[in-house]
């Protein structure tokens, strides 16, 4: 038995893996319960979801029990707990984190993402397990104010 690809690479980097969040049952589910763990509820608003699958690793960053959480995603399980909680989520494009180990309901869906109070944990976070520094991406990680958002607008492509 060993761990997966990221929490070595976690490791590697002097990072402190220091628990396991609840997930639901198979890891598809819009609320975060299952029968071994019970659920685990919306900090903000206990009547409320976390948000599904990775909803154990957004309660714990949005309560203060971790600064930043990996996150698995096959269809939203790293920016619906973020959002749901209050925090950052990142979801890298494939292949960005690595995804060995990952026992995922869809090969070509499923990647490691990262959730966070706020984008500096987690571009420093990123700059650590990845193969660049904070300096070569973004030049001054306190002020985020020259970041640019990209915002799809409706019907996403043009037709022709």
């Amino acid at each position: 038995l060993r761990d997966c690809a990221m929490v070595e690479r976690v490791q590697e980097a002097n990072g402190v893996v220091f628990g396991k969040t609840n997930v639901p049952e198979f890891a598809a589910s819009l609320v975060t319960c299952n029968y071994a763990n019970g659920c685990t509820v919306n900090p903000h608003d206990p009547k409320l979801s976390p948000g599904g699958s990775s909803g154990g690793s957004g309660a714990a960053v949005s309560t203060h029990l971790a600064p930043v959480a990996l996150t698995e995603d096959t269809g939203g399980s790293t920016r619906a707990p973020a959002f749901q909680n209050g925090n950052f989520g990142y979801d890298p494009t494939r292949g960005h984190f690595d995804n060995e180990g990952n026992p995922g309901m869809a090969l070509i869906l499923d990647q490691i993402g990262l959730n966070a109070r706020n984008m500096q944990d987690i571009i420093l976070v990123d700059s650590a397990l990845s193969d660049y520094t904070v300096e070569e991406v973004y030049p001054n990680p306190e002020s985020l104010q020259e970041l640019r958002v990209g915002i799809p607008q409706y019907p996403y492509v043009t037709a022709y």
